[in-house]
């Protein structure tokens, strides 16, 4: 909106909303996520989170298992899914797995960095 330009050969890790806040439509996409790789609220873990259809998947930490909520029917994320749903959970791990860019060091499915994520 402001006009400038990333450098070249600048990566984002999402797509623009621009057209959608000028007036246009929603910009479709299978899934949504973000994440917080350390630094901030999370200083020791990496967590990352997914939104794909109704389903919700949250990666606590490197060493932590892959949760999953069913949001249409638990808004508050109480009742994880994931061992009902082992293909949610691959899903959630090859969508964390697309998210990541080059230049990051990876550990896992998580990335190590100071950075906040927002990939779609």
């Amino acid at each position: 909106m402001s006009g400038a330009k990333p450098p070249q050969g600048y990566e984002t890790d999402g797509h623009s909303l621009l057209g959608y806040l000028k007036g246009g439509k929603v910009p479709r996409r299978g899934y949504f996520c973000w994440g917080l790789h350390g630094g901030g609220f999370f200083p020791v873990q990496a967590v990352q989170w997914a939104r794909f259809g109704k389903w919700k998947a949250v990666s606590s930490g490197i060493d932590k298992p892959i949760e999953i909520y069913d949001l249409d029917e638990d808004v508050a994320e109480s009742n994880d899914l994931a061992k009902f749903r082992p293909e949610l959970v691959q899903r959630a791990k090859t969508i964390f797995a697309e998210a990541q860019r080059p230049g990051l060091i990876s550990t896992g499915l998580h990335l190590k960095n100071t950075q906040t994520r927002h990939c779609a």
